[in-house]
């Protein structure tokens, strides 16, 4: 979760605010959460590699309610599968592979 955590805030640009679960979190609340660039909300449920499809009900339903409501919302297992995530929803991102090294966005 840390490499996601880290482009999105060192390469995307966005806020990134991390949740851990508690019995005192809303059920379903995604493990990252914040604002891309340009004022558009995310939320991103983190999975280990192979356990995409291991999404509770309630993870669902809340990251269908924010995608309704306009968010970038989804799940993902890797940077890569972020890059995919707001390249969908229209953002344009060049993944870290494809950087130039020295060069900002």
């Amino acid at each position: 979760m840390a490499d996601i955590r880290e482009y999105l805030v060192n390469e995307v640009r966005a806020t990134c605010h991390k949740v851990h679960g508690s019995a005192y979190m809303e059920r379903g609340l995604p493990d990252l959460f914040g604002t891309l660039p340009g004022g558009r909300a995310y939320f991103i449920e983190v999975k280990a590699p192979g356990k995409l499809a291991t999404l509770t009900p309630a993870q669902r339903l809340l990251l269908q309610l924010e995608a309704k409501n306009g968010a970038v919302a989804g799940a993902a297992t890797s940077v890569e599968d972020v890059v995919d995530l707001l390249a969908w929803q229209g953002y344009k991102v060049i993944p870290p592979e494809k950087r130039i090294e020295g060069f900002k966005t």
